[in-house]
């Protein structure tokens, strides 16, 4: 399939051998003004994020690191930076594969914008959470300082939650519609 300048998409008789047409089947011919684009480039953001954390997690590996002890209901929790970003990681890989998924079977496609306000959330949660651990591992001076990254990182939680519900309301309103129309 391949776009035309119009957004309109149509069948590609075959692989030209170029990068364009080598994206073009790999992406299905999804176009970036195509009604299903914003999802796919959604996923590609998504997917962008993880390989950065990922290769922030690589690259922290090879510095010794002092680990954070996080006291939750009677257990600790023992947690490394980069264990951190590689679990965010892989949370990231799993909404690239379902805004892919989703731009590829469903009829209706995902909200573009909703898709966005999920990434941006991810992305503010992330640096508060890696900005706030990277502080956790150093000593705290003051009772002030303290306050100041315990409300960083609930700050991280709550934009990562958020996410989440956006991504939830966005797959909400994509069945609706999908159900209205049938």
């Amino acid at each position: 399939m391949e776009v035309g300048s119009e957004g309109q998409v149509g069948r590609m008789s075959k692989w030209d051998g170029s990068t364009r047409g080598l994206l073009a089947r790999l992406w299905g011919g999804v176009g970036w003004r195509d009604v299903r684009g914003g999802a796919v480039f959604t996923a590609t953001l998504f997917a962008a994020l993880a390989a950065v954390q990922i290769g922030l997690a690589l690259l922290k590996s090879r510095v010794p690191q002092a680990s954070v002890d996080i006291y939750f209901h009677a257990t600790y929790l023992v947690i490394r930076k980069n264990h951190l970003q590689i679990l965010l990681a892989i949370a990231n890989v799993s909404f690239a594969v379902i805004y892919f998924a989703g731009s590829r079977s469903v009829t209706h496609p995902l909200s573009k914008a909703l898709g966005l306000a999920h990434f941006v959330l991810s992305m503010v949660g992330f640096v508060f959470l890696t900005v706030t651990l990277s502080w956790l591992t150093r000593e705290l001076p003051s009772v002030e300082a303290q306050v100041r990254y315990a409300f960083l990182l609930v700050t991280g939680v709550l934009c990562l939650l958020l996410g989440c519900a956006i991504l939830a309301v966005n797959c909400a309103l994509t069945g609706i519609a999908a159900l209205r129309s049938h």
